[in-house]
């Protein structure tokens, strides 16, 4: 590469936990513009900065048509991680930029969180550890893992680690998909139903992992929750918006379910709306502050595979995940 490109950061942890991704670009002749590693930047700060931009790694930051066209050096936006729901990808094509993302690098992060949501709501230790430490000493029945259905919305990257993290607990696998995988599902047991109505009553715990769009916005809601066994629990560690979490708080309140964990919300943080405060009181739901993919390992890994779809990209190939 015979000249200098400005390489726009708008995810804090890229190349945080594996700086040998920022150091090839560098060594590629690439600079970095580092928006925010000290401070948080307001809407037109950062359009003003993508102007001269020739890469654009995002989190969550909105790339949008505005952003877009400000953008007239921009070839690529290169997501850091897997979900692109914050990038408009019919813009981005009409300006002729290249998006790309990093899936499956935070596969067993994520899927891992997802045992622990399964084994908490289990045996509820999120609830009892503070009343042991105010020295009460409240035993409680639980349930054991060993033996449930997981039923997965998704059985993509991380739909697929969860059930090789799982291996140990006798579970029963079933699943909603679009695409069969016939050599995983034969090896792992796992039964695909083409109609998620279908495999809802067969879960003990229903974990969601596909990504948001219009058709999987609201996938799981006030009827959905009703063809759940009163029994199951809901782990949300996709995107929210996937889970109808007004229809979540009804399904509670009406106990047509057991309870729920979201480590993701459709306002992050929680909104204003009556019924979220309604929804933090409940005692059935445990939440994480989107935390899924958030790892060392996860976050080297998935800077990895930006440093290398933006290089990919400066070098006129094909980026290792594209997008649009």
């Amino acid at each position: 590469m015979s000249s200098t490109k400005k390489i726009l950061v708008s995810s804090p942890t890229f190349g945080k936990y594996s700086p040998e991704s920022r150091e090839r670009l560098r060594e590629y002749g690439c600079e970095f513009d580092d928006l925010l590693r000290t401070d948080d930047p307001d809407r037109e700060t950062i359009l003003s900065h993508v102007e001269d931009a020739a890469a654009w790694v995002v989190g969550y930051t909105p790339v949008d048509e505005e952003a877009l066209s400000r953008a007239s050096n921009l070839e690529i936006v290169a997501k850091h991680g897997t979900g692109v729901d914050n990038v408009d990808l019919e813009a981005a094509k009409e300006h002729g930029v290249v998006v790309a993302n990093a899936p499956g690098a935070n596969a067993n992060a994520v899927a891992e969180l997802v045992v622990l949501h399964m084994l908490n709501a289990s045996r509820n230790l999120v609830r009892l550890d503070p009343t042991v430490r105010d020295r009460e000493w409240n035993t409680q029945i639980g349930r054991e893992l060993t033996g449930k259905t997981v039923g997965i919305v998704g059985l993509g990257d991380i739909g697929q680690a969860v059930v090789r993290r799982t291996q140990g607990f006798d579970l029963e696998y079933v699943a909603f998909d679009v695409e069969e995988r016939p050599e995983f599902q034969e090896r792992y047991g796992v039964t695909l139903y083409e109609d998620l109505h279908e495999m809802l009553p067969a879960a003990d715990f229903v974990t969601t992992h596909v990504p948001l769009n219009e058709h999987t916005r609201h996938l799981l809601s006030a009827e959905e929750f009703r063809l759940m066994r009163e029994s199951a629990y809901v782990v949300n560690t996709a995107r929210g918006g996937i889970v109808d979490e007004a229809a979540l708080l009804s399904a509670l309140q009406n106990d047509e379910i057991a309870g729920a964990a979201l480590d993701v919300l459709e306002q992050e943080p929680p909104g204003d709306a009556e019924w979220y405060d309604d929804l933090l009181a409940e005692e059935r739901v445990t939440f994480s502050p989107h935390l899924g993919g958030i790892t060392e390992e996860a976050m080297g890994k998935v800077s990895d595979v930006t440093a290398e779809n933006i290089r990919s990209v400066f070098e006129g190939e094909e980026p290792l995940f594209r997008v649009v």
